[in-house]
């Protein structure tokens, strides 16, 4: 693909006035790799919402799909529970550590009430989840009968708390307690403090006697962007705060306490949408916990995710969150919407312990990491030269990527205190806009690099 004597002008006046970003080519690119994906990822139809702050900076309908397409989300219905359990957490009504036997005397009867909310909520109750999915999709069972037959027929599989196993059956154990601390049905509850705080018009759950607590909500982007706005603005919605901030924060936290993983849907060390190179991707409430800085020890990025490809994602060191709706297999989606997400994130780069703006201001100034990133010439033919400045010695990755997402490049090792420079020579690569992603243990910063003919 040759670039647009367009979109070359924008980066030209991008490297003159750099305050204004590469923001126009970033989502055209964005564009062209979901219409390039389009049947191969996501069944010829998605629509993909972006904000950075307040503004809504991108907002993409394809094969038919807009903001108010509405269709199952799957799992990402986890994130949409998470947030109920904790208003009713802020509202005193629950404790996340209750144990389920608190609110069942059944499940202490059966031997499994010791649990708590927060590990049922977290994937790490113990449920095998295996003799538990006909109950929750029955639509002739409430959730307090669909609930018992969990009980009855599923199995603890380990001491909660000790492993994390994907399943829904444990959040459906919740939700049930939740009614019984409520003393009102799941639905009500929802309605009453998710859906209409946050004017959800087209989001409802399937069933109306058996929610599915995990999974069985109907939605639109538009929808599922109010979800990542309410998340971004730490639980409040114009000038009222639906959920406390500070119970806010479990979104955002390890719930799992780092225990083995005896199953995930989650890929183990991801290509995209990694930037740290993790292995293994920890869980919140009824969030992934995407992007963790192993250094600062902060959670930069979370997520809810669907196995129909629907995604949530709301990153608080760029102030940008975003809903993906389709209809498709998340397995078939992941690698693209992963990709989509680094080149969301390249456009709004990293503030955090940049040297710009710091989360936490008692951090160390050494620990900061103001890289100054560049690339001279850009745009370049038929090399250039990427420099960097750190503050002290230490690890550096820089990865270059195409807009079909191939690694064609990587450069590693040990940086010098001072300038670094790596030049990348780009012999019968075509000319078009690539990206680079550099990664220190502290900080990680994004490049578009233009490279013409």
């Amino acid at each position: 693909m040759f670039i647009s004597q367009k979109t070359l002008r924008f980066l030209l006046l991008s490297l003159l006035f750099p305050v204004f970003s590469a923001a126009q080519p970033n989502f055209n690119d964005i564009t062209t790799l979901l219409n390039d994906s389009l049947d191969k990822a996501f069944n010829g139809k998605v629509c993909v919402m972006v904000m950075h702050g307040d503004s809504l900076v991108y907002n993409q309908g394809l094969g038919g799909y807009d903001s108010n397409s509405t269709g199952g989300v799957a799992s990402a219905t986890k994130t949409f529970s998470g947030l109920l359990m904790l208003k009713l957490a802020n509202l005193g009504l629950l404790n996340l550590d209750d144990s389920i036997g608190k609110f069942i005397p059944y499940a202490t009867q059966k031997g499994k009430g010791a649990g708590t909310l927060r590990q049922n909520f977290s994937h790490t109750g113990g449920w095998s989840g295996t003799g538990g999915d006909e109950f929750l999709n029955s639509r002739t069972l409430t959730l307090e009968q669909s609930v018992d037959s969990i009980i009855t027929y599923d199995s603890l599989i380990y001491t909660p708390g000790r492993a994390f196993k994907y399943t829904g059956v444990a959040m459906q154990v919740a939700g049930r307690c939740a009614e019984v601390a409520a003393k009102r049905n799941w639905n009500e509850l929802f309605n009453d403090y998710i859906k209409t705080p946050l004017n959800l018009s087209k989001t409802a759950f399937s069933s109306t006697t058996n929610p599915r607590i995990a999974g069985g909500i109907n939605s639109c982007a538009a929808d599922l962007l109010k979800i990542a706005r309410l998340i971004r603005a730490n639980g409040r919605v114009g000038n009222t705060q639906v959920i406390d901030s500070i119970v806010m924060q479990e979104l955002w936290k390890d719930q799992t306490n780092g225990v083995i993983q005896l199953g995930t849907p989650y890929p183990f060390s991801p290509v995209y949408n990694n930037p740290y190179n993790a292995d293994t991707i920890r869980y919140g409430i009824g969030t992934w916990l995407d992007i963790y800085n192993p250094v600062q020890k902060y959670q930069e990025q979370i997520s809810g995710a669907g196995a129909f490809g629907t995604e949530i994602w709301v990153n608080r060191c760029n102030n940008t969150c975003g809903a993906l709706f389709t209809m498709s297999l998340y397995a078939k989606a992941e690698k693209t919407i992963f990709h989509m997400l680094d080149m969301v994130n390249a456009i709004y780069p990293n503030q955090c312990y940049t040297g710009s703006t710091s989360i936490d201001a008692g951090a160390d100034e050494t620990t900061s990491d103001n890289v100054n990133f560049s690339n001279s010439p850009n745009p370049f033919n038929p090399e250039t030269k990427l420099s960097f400045v750190l503050n002290k010695e230490t690890s550096y990755r820089l990865d270059i990527y195409n807009l079909k997402g191939m690694k064609i490049a990587c450069f590693s090792g040990t940086a010098k205190k001072g300038t670094n420079q790596i030049k990348w020579s780009t012999e019968n690569l075509p000319a078009t806009l690539y990206l680079a992603n550099l990664s220190t243990p502290i900080s990680r910063y994004s490049r578009l690099l233009s490279l013409v003919r």
